[in-house]
């Protein structure tokens, strides 16, 4: 994986799948990653309607405290890089982007 030139603000994205609390490692290590050290103003999130949504709201707030986080669920999920259901796809806008 390159890693991301911090000096330019760009949005995150990540997909995941599996039980609830390995996606959303998952899914933060890449979206921490891609922000390459800039913390997000917004998180948005998009999941199977298979998850419990307790089990993704709260752990996406902890893991981004200066983040506004918001979720629903779908029947699909992708970005730019993958179309898949069952999982959880996220986006991680950060402040020189929002």
């Amino acid at each position: 994986m390159k890693a991301p030139n911090p000096a330019e603000p760009r949005l995150a994205r990540a997909h995941a799948t599996g039980p609830a609390p390995e996606a959303i490692a998952e899914l933060v290590a890449a979206l921490r990653h891609d922000l390459a050290g800039q913390d997000p103003r917004a998180v948005i999130y998009f999941a199977s309607s298979n998850y419990r949504p307790d089990d993704l709201a709260r752990p996406l707030c902890d893991s981004f405290p200066g983040a506004a986080v918001l979720g629903c669920s779908t029947a699909g999920e992708f970005t730019d890089h993958v179309n898949a259901t069952g999982g959880i796809t996220a986006v991680a806008i950060p402040s020189g982007v929002l």
